[in-house]
């Protein structure tokens, strides 16, 4: 017995089970992925809520997409649960057994039922059921998944996990990859001294190297440097290149910057976004006339944060063999798919003839250079150029989805990559940067929207060089700020 009702007929097809109840006149069959013999509680519910539906048969309707080999069908919408369905045969003395077939419902596919003899899972696919004497049988079809926007789906773990969250990083950490534009100065610093971030990098786009030197490095001398930010809009004059390169050399005496702020080429040449239309033609990163640019820069030691194309997933269409959906669904304003602009492959080779013609330049390509997908390619670039350096930032969700290559990678080429992190993070994010970095924890979340990624767990004498021995290294001013506020800070060689 189960609240009164007798268990009629019990039929199992491994896991879920058909199972039928009779109360009176009725017979109710449910039908559900959910294991719903478990507990008498469960089965009560159900049945209590079939004998409402069962009072209101006036309201049940015919449907295209259902349909039976004798009788009728009809269907009652539950809302986000899915359907209750009639089946009407003509009065037996004995029982009907009536194929329920799914036809011409797409949605069916999201629907692997159970029961009987078939599995409603396909438009077409058929499943054997048994209509009582009573001459109708009463049906739930479940569903068993929500109907949620892969926008807002946000699934909570229930795993019980480790978290080794550090409060503030091990070493000093230099940032490498920020921008500081929507933050003061007082707030950020309030952040660094929190997390333990010695100093903080500005790449000022699309403003003066003056307004960030004097908002956060003139307040702060110790605490933030300035990139020198490029002013593209003179890019089709002739006097850009000699203008540009009078400005860094003036920067560099009144501002000691730290190197050129991030400069971006998605495919439509720099300055704006991938998808601008500029009338005038492309001024690409390997153009000739930064080409100047970049020799200049060479001479006077000046790094310079290079952004080249994009992830490769960044150029994939949105649809569902997207490999990160959900991700990509809230972020589908930087997806290139169909765009017309340049492959990634293209803008790599953009990025390596700056290198095979400025060998003497220090490149640091933002984002991993857009290769953590293929960590082995980035390598081979690494090998090939002594000069090229990279950074992580934002790149830690396909890093730590492959933590075990990750983390040899990391290993492999410490000399090689620096912390940075593209934006202006808050204390909790920053903590979870290193937890990534320091720990084997799994299931670290950074930004809410993003995937669970795994920790890389890096030894201490990687950790040192990328938080901040490589930028002292391949930085001016980073060393000396870094000895005056830490005299015992040891440098890896």
């Amino acid at each position: 017995m189960c609240r009164g009702h007798e268990i009629w007929r019990v039929k199992k097809e491994n896991c879920p089970m058909l199972i039928q109840y009779r109360r009176g006149a009725f017979a109710t069959t449910v039908l559900s992925l959910v294991f719903i013999c478990a507990n008498s509680t469960s089965i009560g519910q159900t049945v209590e809520t079939a004998d409402d539906l069962i009072a209101d048969y006036a309201s049940y309707a015919e449907v295209d997409f259902l349909r039976v080999n004798t009788g009728k069908v009809k269907t009652k919408k539950l809302g986000a649960k899915g359907w209750h369905v009639a089946i009407e045969v003509p009065t037996a003395k004995t029982f009907t057994r009536v194929t329920l077939t799914a036809d011409g419902w797409d949605f069916m596919r999201l629907l692997p039922l159970r029961g009987g003899r078939g599995r409603l899972a396909r438009p077409g696919d058929s499943i054997e059921v048994v209509v009582p004497a009573d001459g109708v049988g009463w049906f739930f079809l479940l569903n068993p998944f929500p109907e949620v926007s892969v926008r807002e789906y946000r699934p909570n773990t229930l795993f019980k996990l480790a978290n080794n969250t550090p409060r503030k990083a091990k070493y000093p950490v230099v940032d490498v990859h920020a921008h500081l534009r929507s933050v003061t100065a007082e707030g950020r610093v309030k952040v660094m001294d929190a997390v333990g971030v010695a100093i903080v990098i500005d790449s000022p786009l699309g403003i003066p190297t003056e307004l960030s030197y004097g908002r956060f490095q003139k307040k702060y001398p110790d605490r933030f440097l300035t990139f020198a930010n490029v002013n593209f809009s003179e890019r089709f004059e002739e006097t850009f290149p000699a203008n540009v390169i009078g400005k860094l050399r003036a920067d560099v005496n009144s501002m000691e910057v730290a190197g050129i702020s991030e400069v971006i080429d998605k495919g439509s040449g720099v300055y704006g976004h991938a998808l601008m239309d500029e009338p005038r033609g492309k001024v690409h990163v390997d153009d000739d006339r930064m080409m100047a640019i970049w020799r200049a820069a060479a001479r006077l030691k000046l790094p310079v944060l290079l952004h080249v194309g994009e992830p490769i997933w960044f150029y994939e269409p949105i649809d569902e063999n997207h490999e990160f959906l959900q991700w990509q669904s809230n972020s589908f304003r930087w997806n290139l798919s169909g765009t017309g602009v340049p492959s990634r492959d293209k803008m790599m080779e953009r990025r390596a003839h700056i290198m095979d013609k400025v060998p003497e330049l220090v490149v640091i390509g933002a984002h991993m250079g857009h290769l953590e997908d293929d960590l082995a390619r980035l390598g081979e670039l690494l090998d090939k150029y002594p000069n090229f350096h990279v950074e992580m930032g934002v790149r830690h969700v396909y890093l730590g989805l492959q933590p075990n290559t990750a983390r040899k990678f990391h290993i492999k080429y410490q000399d090689r990559i620096l912390f940075g992190q593209d934006g202006a993070l808050t204390v909790q994010q920053y903590r979870q940067y290193f937890r990534f970095l320091e720990t084997d924890d799994d299931q670290i979340t950074i930004r809410s929207n993003e995937p669970k990624i795994y920790g890389l767990n890096l030894p201490d004498d990687v950790l040192r060089k990328i938080y901040y021995g490589n930028a002292a290294r391949l930085m001016p001013n980073v060393k000396e700020k870094l000895i005056k506020r830490y005299p015992d800070l040891e440098f890896p060689e």
